[in-house]
């Protein structure tokens, strides 16, 4: 790990920046009960996404070098050096031995779990924001939309929590 490496490194720690690479995902996943009840999340990540996440740390990281960053660490992949201080140690975040395996990963904003849809075959919830089947239960959050969006969705799940309630409002 790199502990304590770091450790020793923690008086630098003034000079430290992060950088997140936040785009617009193309992976699936599912929550089923597993057979116990419990919860068993799933999620995958292809490897091509993995590649745009990479080219964007190398972008990232060039950058980094280029405002005059002595190094930049990226974590610990197979065959890329711990501390990048060259466009040469950059490149190798594009190799493709790497894949989604290699990547810490956090996932933000994640949709879909109840969808919208006006045809029942394809979500649970209607195009009012009413749970199929359940009677006086809407949802009115980002669960309703049928994928990610490319930017926060604040200011969009706002207004769809806006014009989902007037909706109920008015049929009351």
């Amino acid at each position: 790990g790199i502990g304590e490496s770091f450790l020793r490194e923690l008086d630098e720690i003034k000079y430290f920046a992060v950088i997140a690479i936040v785009y617009r995902g193309q992976c699936s996943g599912s929550v089923q009960a597993d057979r116990h009840g419990r919860p068993n999340m799933k999620f995958k990540v292809p490897d091509f996404e993995a590649r745009n996440v990479f080219r964007g740390m190398k972008i990232a990281a060039d950058g980094f070098l280029d405002v005059g960053a002595r190094y930049v660490a990226a974590g610990t992949m197979p065959g890329v050096p711990s501390k990048m201080r060259n466009k040469a140690d950059t490149s190798t975040l594009l190799s493709t031995k790497l894949g989604a395996k290699h990547m810490a990963m956090t996932g933000n904003h994640a949709f879909g779990s109840c969808r919208m849809s006006a045809a029942s075959n394809e979500g649970p919830v209607d195009r009012d924001g009413k749970v199929r089947g359940v009677e006086g239960v809407y949802i009115c959050d980002t669960s309703i939309f049928p994928s990610p969006t490319a930017v926060n969705p604040q200011a969009t799940c706002m207004a769809m929590a806006d014009v989902l309630t007037r909706r109920m409002i008015a049929r009351a």
